[in-house]
């Protein structure tokens, strides 16, 4: 599935959500003209006030999608019910950064529930959004378990850092060493509860194999784009995924004067990124992701460049290998991107 496209005359259901509440106004194409046509009312954050909201809205209707802001468990949550609702309807969780900005386009100046839901709904009206996140429960379980993980081994980066202080005395070291065993211990149990969760779903243990045919791929590099990402094959091209975990080139030229170096837009998940250039790290000393990371060097590429660009050609791999449901090729790799994402 691409990207929705609004048709004209649909209408987006807008929605602001807080913990135990939730707002909610459809806009249509003309809405953002005044704000105060649009209708709002507040319903319980619960599956039964997602089915009151959409009867309220007239059931199937003329509605054309869901548009939330990223609100982390309360968005997601309230998203799952209303595509439990209605399955038929898209659901989309959106930045609040660029609704924010939409709104100070629009002159808004009030701050308030019902108000952010109408701004909410007219910036939902005529655009274009990512393919829906509709992780499966496995993979949401398993993005959890990542987090805490990366959590931890933060927390051991840490420990180490204040460990290496010169001036702690000896009491203070050994403290400090009793916790890194304490958590280097605990991401040990992460790491077995990925596992277990990996190994008890048969669709996703077959696809991390996949993954890890992949030169330079591990197992702890392709559960974590799965479980971030979803659904890789939701994507109709290699380029879009690589613009949703944020490995797009971005320019930067205006007029005469401006003519920036193009860098990585960095808009993405910073988790994914990290995953895949540890990845690049890896499979650049050898094989053929090597070979490619070398050609990219004779171009004229400095070695960050061409490691960006690693990283985005082991990312359509990863999406080629998928859709194939088969092991890595090394052909992939002579296709070039175009092809491969085809």
């Amino acid at each position: 599935m691409g990207k929705n496209k609004h048709a004209a005359g649909h209408h987006v259901l807008g929605i602001d959500v807080s913990k135990a509440t939730f707002d909610a106004g459809v806009a249509g194409p003309d809405s953002a003209e005044d704000l105060r046509t649009i209708r709002v009312n507040a319903y319980p954050r619960t599956l039964e006030g997602a089915r009151e909201c959409l009867t309220d809205q007239g059931g199937p209707g003329p509605l054309e999608s869901v548009v939330m802001e990223a609100t982390g468990s309360y968005s997601k949550q309230l998203a799952g019910w209303f595509r439990e609702c209605r399955p038929d309807l898209p659901v989309f969780i959106v930045n609040p950064i660029r609704v924010k900005r939409f709104g100070e386009c629009l002159g808004v100046r009030t701050k308030t529930d019902a108000q952010d839901a109408r701004v909410i709904a007219c910036y939902g009206v005529g655009r274009k959004f990512w393919p829906s996140d509709d992780r499966s429960p496995e993979l949401q379980e398993l993005d959890r378990l990542h987090k805490d993980r990366d959590a931890l081994v933060q927390m051991v980066a840490s420990e180490h850092q204040r460990l290496s202080d010169a001036v702690r005395c000896e009491v203070a070291r050994e403290v400090h060493r009793r916790v890194i065993q304490q958590l280097e211990a605990a991401i040990h149990d992460l790491d077995r509860a990925i596992q277990g969760q990996v190994e008890a779903a048969p669709d996703l243990h077959h696809q991390v194999e996949l993954l890890e045919s992949i030169p330079g791929v591990g197992f702890l590099t392709a559960t974590k784009v799965l479980a971030s990402v979803g659904d890789l094959l939701r994507f109709e091209r290699s380029r879009e995924l690589s613009a949703f975990v944020g490995l797009a080139p971005q320019e930067r030229l205006s007029g005469t004067s401006v003519h920036g170096r193009t860098r990585m837009s960095k808009k993405g998940n910073p988790r994914v990124r990290k995953a895949l250039y540890m990845a690049a790290m890896s499979a650049m000393r050898k094989g053929p992701f090597q070979v490619i990371y070398q050609r990219l060097l004779e171009k004229g590429k400095v070695p960050k460049a061409a490691l960006g660009a690693l990283m985005r050609r082991m990312l359509v791999v990863m999406r080629a290998v998928l859709k194939s449901n088969l092991p890595f090729d090394p052909s992939l790799l002579g296709r070039g991107p175009a092809k491969v994402s085809a």
